[in-house]
């Protein structure tokens, strides 16, 4: 007996750009999350942090070939840079923290909405994303929240080596 149109399988590929625009989704909602962990773990609102990130931002254009950023106004591409530094605050914090479920309960919800292999697949690939973060900004921020902000970027770099 033969399957109906009604009964049978299908299947729909999804094309490049379909997993590309879902992987996007995700990053940004993962790195919304670890800027929400970040500032509640400081004493500042958002607005602060990114008023930090304002006041280095035409230095951290510099970081890029000309033209490269032009496309972004100063408030997006400090948007940008905050998001993006606050989601490498969380995978250094994670990384060089002791291992203790305790010390990590406060970064909880962007582990889970990441997952164990996308944290996995992000701490290896963390080095890329690194080299398109001016280390201006990331240390920047990373030393308003941390007192040892700056030790934890060097023990973050000398167990990846």
């Amino acid at each position: 007996m033969g399957r109906t149109a009604a009964t049978a399988p299908t299947t729909r590929k999804l094309c490049p750009s379909a997993l590309t625009a879902m992987e996007n989704q995700n990053s940004k909602e993962v790195k919304r999350l670890a800027l929400q962990m970040f500032v509640q773990g400081s004493n500042h609102d958002q607005e602060f942090f990114q008023a930090k990130v304002l006041e280095v931002i035409s230095e951290a254009r510099d970081c890029y070939l000309d033209g490269s950023m032009e496309q972004y106004t100063n408030e997006q591409f400090t948007e940008m840079m905050l998001l993006d530094s606050c989601f490498l605050i969380y995978i250094i914090y994670i990384t060089v923290s002791p291992q203790s479920p305790q010390d990590h309960l406060d970064y909880l919800p962007v582990f889970l909405r990441l997952g164990s292999l996308g944290h996995s697949l992000t701490s290896q690939a963390v080095f890329l994303m690194e080299n398109q973060i001016p280390s201006k900004i990331l240390i920047h921020l990373i030393i308003l929240i941390f007192d040892d902000g700056k030790d934890k970027v060097s023990k973050f770099l000398q167990r990846a080596a």
